[in-house]
């Protein structure tokens, strides 16, 4: 009996763009769409996948002991993908001559909408991405392929609370921190008068 060395497997690295759809519309080659209303888009081909994360920072000297946060933050992390679908694909289950064009309309679809991506690329997940450009090139070798330049950027979502607070509580100083409060229509009236006492230090005015 023979013994043979371990086989090499090859294993496809999986990229995806995950989306939420606004129902159960009709399911288009390349795209599965669950009962939850989320679509999966995923690429035969990964041709480039580009990230890029920055952080601004101050440029003025900071305070020793200052909280850093306040001097740096990070800007919005971008994405640049460049994906390739073939008409033969194995996602064209039912050869259709459209399953190229269909796929194009709709990235172009999810740009016009707006829609909040999920993309799963070789190194990492990024979230609540939207896509900025579609770049498509066509040359006589790929006309029978479809291949685009993806350029997403992410978008940084805040949650915030509204909490209603009564006139003057948890304020240390109400009177000037307070919101200004209508109390109606006022009408003027003369002063009382006052009796002055007369100070023998200050001379009398004179007539």
């Amino acid at each position: 009996m023979s013994l043979t060395g371990p086989q090499p497997v090859y294993i496809k690295p999986l990229r995806q763009m995950i989306f939420e759809t606004s129902g159960q519309g009709s399911i288009v080659n390349g795209t599965v769409v669950s009962s939850a209303g989320v679509a999966t888009i995923t690429a035969d081909a990964v041709l480039e996948e580009h990230g890029d994360d920055q952080l601004v920072i101050t440029e003025q000297p900071v305070e020793a002991g200052a909280t850093i946060s306040d001097h740096a933050y990070k800007l919005p992390a971008r994405l640049e993908l460049e994906y390739g679908w073939a008409g033969g694909s194995q996602q064209n289950t039912g050869n259709d001559p459209a399953f190229l064009k269909g796929l194009y309309q709709q990235l172009l679809g999810l740009q016009t909408s707006r829609t909040l991506c999920t993309v799963y690329t070789g190194k990492r997940i990024y979230t609540n991405m939207l896509i900025q450009g579609i770049a498509l090139r066509t040359e006589k070798e790929t006309e029978n392929i479809l291949l685009v330049r993806l350029a997403m950027q992410e978008i940084l979502i805040a949650t915030t609370q509204q909490v209603n607070l009564q006139i003057g509580t948890l304020q240390a100083v109400p009177d000037k921190t307070s919101p200004i409060v209508s109390q109606g229509g006022r009408t003027l009236q003369n002063a009382p008068n006052f009796n002055a006492a007369i100070n023998p230090r200050i001379p009398p005015l004179p007539p």
